[in-house]
């Protein structure tokens, strides 16, 4: 088999690793694809940097304030220049871009490069659909040109309403470029498909996958023991975020609310800090920001629930390494998570911004213990079924030699 080369192009190699590919490397080489990567913040030296040489004088510029003062985005950032001049971008079979709207990458480069390579782009949020936000939530003007807008203040902030020229640019550019989508959920695709882009691209559904042999579930017992967990205690595991998104003020809702019938401890991600109003009430545990893997599913093995109550979500990766370790899922409806989850067979749905809803899952869940272990054998079981890395490195190096070799069908069509 020819060993094909797919650049990848993100903001960042370490951060977002498990949605690169850059924790998968060897699994792709096994099936015949390398895979390198071309990044803006790079903290590891299998990485090419963007903004190095000449380009780091650029760097020194306040790139990102004067597009928020001429209120348009990822516009005026040099470094896409810099890749497709760059060895690690002429060498690549494929070029594979992730999230480019973080502050190093323009648009108006988006023709050229993939003209000159066969390119996929993975939609890992709804801003390539939008005049400015990263998730519409209820606002459905993106369907209609933007314009208008409702919120400016969402997501990536605009300080003047020129959301309508940024929907209009992005349509005009895709039209002149060459790229599939790769999409994570049936629910962003029926986001895709709603939008008048749609049309102008060939889109990929692709589910994310994760190593099983790596999230699986450890004793309980010995898990609680290593992070000094009592072992009568219930441990509500989710997620504690400044990322209003990702639901920390309807956890922290739901917990005033609860009226536990036993210990209950909080086991968190992220940041510290934020819980302190719990200290009297629940035993608080904070891991704090963790990458290793060997750490989560610690965490996870030694939880009887996990919260994931976003209020939008395309896919929900920490659900599925959750599930995989034997966890039901509690998630809001209107993102992807119900679907990703199976709800209710991995997990429990509830409304968004529904606290109440959340108090009576959780005290349910508390309660029923028979449930909640058939629930999270069922969720375990649906990991294993449709969340497993080696089917997803299958269908992205399928999809890598799909594009490349209509690429080369239409490059001997055009000669």
């Amino acid at each position: 088999m020819t060993l094909l080369t797919a650049l990848q192009i993100s903001h960042s190699d370490v951060h977002g690793a498990r949605f690169t590919g850059f924790d998968h490397v060897a699994a792709y080489e096994r099936c015949g694809v390398q895979l390198e990567f071309s990044v803006f913040d790079r903290q590891s030296s299998r990485s090419h940097w963007l903004g190095s040489g000449l380009f780091a004088l650029f760097r020194r510029l306040p790139l990102r304030r004067i597009e928020h003062a001429l209120a348009i985005q990822s516009r005026i950032y040099p470094y896409s220049v810099e890749l497709g001049r760059s060895q690690a971008f002429r060498s690549a079979d494929v070029v594979h871009y992730h999230l480019i709207h973080t502050g190093y990458f323009s648009l108006l480069n988006l023709p050229q490069l993939t003209s000159v390579k066969p390119t996929l782009w993975s939609w890992h949020d709804p801003w390539p659909l939008t005049g400015h936000c990263i998730h519409p939530y209820e606002c459905t003007r993106w369907q209609q040109g933007c314009g208008h807008c409702p919120d400016l203040r969402r997501s990536i902030r605009m300080r003047k309403d020129h959301t309508a020229f940024m929907w209009k640019l992005k349509r005009s550019l895709y039209a002149r470029s060459c790229f599939d989508v790769v999409v994570t959920s049936q629910w962003m695709q029926n986001l895709v498909a709603q939008s008048p882009m749609a049309e102008l691209f060939k889109t990929h559904l692709i589910p994310f996958g994760i190593d099983l042999n790596v999230f699986r579930p450890m004793e309980s017992a010995r898990a609680r023991a290593r992070l000094g967990i009592a072992a009568d205690s219930f441990v509500i595991c989710f997620r504690s975020t400044i990322q209003l998104a990702k639901g920390l003020p309807l956890i922290m809702s739901a917990l005033r609310r609860l009226e536990p019938s036993r210990p209950v401890c909080l086991l968190t991600f992220d940041k510290i800090g934020l819980l302190d109003e719990f200290t009297d009430r629940y035993r608080l545990v904070e891991l704090g920001w963790v990458t290793e893997a060997t750490s989560m599913v610690e965490a996870f093995s030694a939880a009887d629930l996990f919260l994931m109550p976003s209020t939008a979500e395309t896919f929900g990766m920490m659900a599925i390494e959750a599930m995989a370790c034997g966890l039901p899922v509690v998630v809001c409806e209107g993102t992807a998570l119900p679907e990703v989850v199976k709800a209710p067979h991995g997990g429990v749905t509830i409304s968004r911004n529904d606290a109440a809803g959340l108090v009576a899952a959780i005290a349910r869940l508390m309660t029923d213990e028979p449930e909640r272990r058939h629930m999270g054998a069922h969720a375990r079981a649906i990991v294993l079924r449709d969340y497993g890395l080696d089917c997803h490195v299958r269908k992205m190096t399928e999809l890598y030699r799909e594009v490349n070799s209509r690429w080369a069908a239409d490059s001997a069509c055009r000669s």
